[in-house]
């Protein structure tokens, strides 16, 4: 199943390495449709729910997959990081940018438009620069 990994330490730290993969995303998730609630309509979430329990849950989750990882010996794949790395920085563009213009919401529209316009350039040059071998 994975040949890469060593079964030393049993296959139901593997399980639990995947399981808390999985709710990492979930949780990612979570987080991040509660800030675009908050964005639209402010107190709804922190009403009930803190946002910094979310970020203690994430951070916790994050720990746990270090730790296990270390302990099972999960080799890291370079050849997928560039892209993944590329996804990641694609999505969090278009989140801020979402963010950027609800919180721009009550200034002319065209002006929110250019001010988009102009991270998204800003940006993009940003990200060439960077990853420039």
């Amino acid at each position: 199943m994975f040949p890469q990994i060593k079964f030393s330490a049993g296959p139901k730290t593997i399980i639990l390495y995947k399981l808390l993969n999985d709710s990492l995303l979930v949780l990612l998730t979570f987080f991040m449709l509660t800030l675009l609630a908050e964005g639209a309509l402010p107190g709804v979430v922190s009403t009930h729910i803190g946002l910094y329990k979310i970020v203690i849950m994430i951070l916790l989750n994050v720990l746990a997959i270090t730790g296990i990882g270390k302990v099972i010996k999960v080799p890291e794949k370079a050849s997928n990081k560039k892209i993944v790395e590329t996804r990641l920085i694609a999505s969090l563009l278009i989140i801020c940018a979402l963010l950027l213009f609800n919180s721009l919401l009550k200034l002319n529209i065209f002006l929110n438009i250019f001010i988009l316009i102009t991270l998204f350039v800003t940006s993009y040059f940003l990200i060439r620069v960077f990853q420039e071998d």
